[in-house]
């Protein structure tokens, strides 16, 4: 598929895959704070000098006591290392990850070669020289996941009265806590309550289905996604919807058929397989085969291969907007949408021949203390896979307002997230990850809202 698409395609995500998902429990530490610098270069303003203190002083307390109220949804859930509570956090290790190791060549490929199967064993050989010394230390932990692609890193469940202790551990870069993203909420209309209640949704009555502004047609023949494969991590998806029933018309171009995923499974271990293993089972492709239209479906929240949502439809909304097709739909009365003529209009998504990979990260475990949401730890294995799978587009509707990716407000995590996102590009991959469209563009960021400093 030529780059051309490549843009048309992305530049459509964009603009249509935001998402209100926000943040829980943000908390940021980092492997080089309260380190000691050297020495200390004043800094001039006006007749004014400063020191320069960049990375003396862990600041994680001030940030947490001084967070603008509106970034967490559930206080309550707030975590703080000061809690003492054991928490799942993220170890970033110095040294490159296979994505950095393997240079100018496609990362899928150079898993293949000796040399890419020498640096993984080597990242695991230092994973496991760091778990070994946290025995050695008397920390006790749990294994959660493990990372070599994206980064070199390891999830590990612990108290985090020993985060100040991991981050100075030798050969380690950062220790951050994960996070949880909220799953989308449906605000209650004005209509609904008859009052312009607190939280009210604004409704927009105008009719926009024959307005032209979901009609693809233009690139339908040209760029319509043959040969191109979309991972979608979201929610999930109903894969027995009319929408992806039909599969993409020339099977000899399908960037994933079964027989290359088999081959997949055969010579590399995904994260997906890694995690069926910890619970006694084991992952084939043909388990997460649903179709050639579908080639890969896991659910790393739950960790099995059923992908259906039961709370939410966001997954399967965003996977027809990407590359659904149907003869027919239905308007918002529940009526088939049809033309002048009487004749029902087609549904057309933005690359109805791609493929889609599905990888469900927002559990559907009702025990789980997780519930609505979707973890760091989950999101982070499934890009694991999205690359070694060699997927061409990743879209996460999972962005916050305000982005979580600042480095300019001491948002250690949002700067680790931004070098794996930065990483993840680099390999040529299209990573879309939404900016959400709660009301502006920053609310509840570290700013606030409509701030000089952060405007909208």
């Amino acid at each position: 598929m030529t780059k051309k698409f490549k843009r048309v395609i992305c530049a459509a995500l964009a603009l249509m895959m935001s998402s209100s998902l926000g943040i829980e429990g943000i908390i940021r530490t980092n492997a080089n704070s309260g380190s000691a610098a050297a020495s200390v270069s004043p800094v001039t303003n006006g007749s004014i000098r400063y020191k320069n203190v960049t990375g003396q002083f862990n600041t994680s307390n001030i940030v947490t006591e001084n967070f603008n109220s509106s970034v967490l949804e559930n206080k309550d859930a707030a975590t703080s290392t000061e809690n003492h509570a054991e928490h799942t956090v993220i170890v970033s290790f110095k040294g490159d990850g296979l994505l950095e190791a393997a240079g100018s060549s496609e990362v899928d490929s150079y898993l293949l070669t000796k040399d890419g199967q020498q640096a993984e064993k080597n990242i695991k050989a230092r994973q496991d020289a760091f778990l070994s010394a946290l025995s050695a230390k008397n920390i006790r932990y749990s294994l959660v996941d493990r990372y070599s692609t994206v980064d070199n890193a390891v999830a590990i469940r612990v108290n985090t009265r020993y985060v100040s202790t991991i981050k100075q551990m030798s050969g380690v870069e950062s220790v951050v806590l994960s996070q949880t993203y909220s799953q989308p909420q449906t605000a209650v209309s004005y209509e609904a309550t008859g009052s312009a209640a607190a939280g009210a949704a604004t409704t927009n009555e105008t009719t926009v289905y024959k307005t032209g502004i979901y009609d693809s047609s233009e690139f339908a023949d040209q760029y319509a996604g043959e040969g191109m494969v979309v991972a979608i991590l979201d929610t999930g998806l109903d894969y027995t919807h009319e929408a992806f029933s039909k599969q993409p018309k020339d099977q000899s171009k399908l960037g994933m058929p079964l027989d290359t995923l088999t081959e997949i499974f055969a010579e590399k271990t995904l994260a997906a397989e890694d995690r069926a293993s910890l619970s006694g089972g084991t992952l084939t492709a043909k388990d997460v085969y649903v179709s050639s239209k579908v080639p890969f479906a896991y659910d790393y929240a739950d960790d099995d291969n059923d992908v259906y949502p039961s709370y939410s439809n966001h997954g399967t909304h965003v996977a027809g907007i990407i590359g659904g097709s149907a003869d027919s739909y239905t308007n918002k009365d529940g009526e088939i949408e049809k033309d002048e003529n009487g004749k029902a209009i087609p549904f057309v998504g933005v690359a109805p021949e791609c493929q889609l990979v599905i990888c469900k990260v927002f559990t559907d475990d009702l025990d789980s203390k997780d519930l609505g949401g979707a973890v760091t730890e989950d999101i982070l294995a499934a890009l694991e896979d999205c690359v070694a799978l060699g997927v061409d587009i990743i879209n996460m509707s999972l962005g916050t307002t305000g982005g979580f990716t600042l480095t300019n407000d001491g948002d250690d995590e949002g700067e680790w997230l931004s070098s794996v996102y930065g990483k993840i590009q680099d390999a040529g991959i299209s990573l879309m990850a939404a900016a959400s469209n709660d009301y502006s563009s920053n609310y509840g960021s570290v700013f606030g809202t409509n701030k000089s400093s952060n405007p909208d």
